[in-house]
């Protein structure tokens, strides 16, 4: 592999949505670069100077973070809805007991 010396920079496929205001229809600059603080991503929207920097360890643990909870709120909707089940089925039979 590769070590980071020098900074890479790489312009992305896609363009902005229509939520970015006046950068709406630029693709993104993304530099990954090392710095003193560990090595960075930096990312900007084509012929802008305003950059978001983040640290690439502080995105390896948000993606981390991102899909445990995906998974604990996949397992929360699972259980709602058994309850929900359950709930329908116990109407349903009050209603059954109510006709007799």
């Amino acid at each position: 592999m590769t070590p980071l010396n020098k900074p890479v920079r790489r312009k992305t496929r896609i363009t902005l949505g229509w939520g970015y205001g006046s950068d709406t229809g630029k693709p993104l600059i993304v530099t990954l670069e090392s710095s003193s603080e560990g090595d960075m991503l930096k990312v900007r929207p084509l012929g802008t100077r305003r950059e978001e920097v983040v640290r690439i360890e502080d995105i390896y643990h948000w993606a981390i973070r991102s899909r445990c909870q995906r998974k604990v709120l996949e397992k929360a909707r699972a259980k709602k809805e058994v309850i929900r089940i359950k709930r329908q089925a116990a109407e349903y039979k009050r209603r059954l007991r109510a006709i007799k």
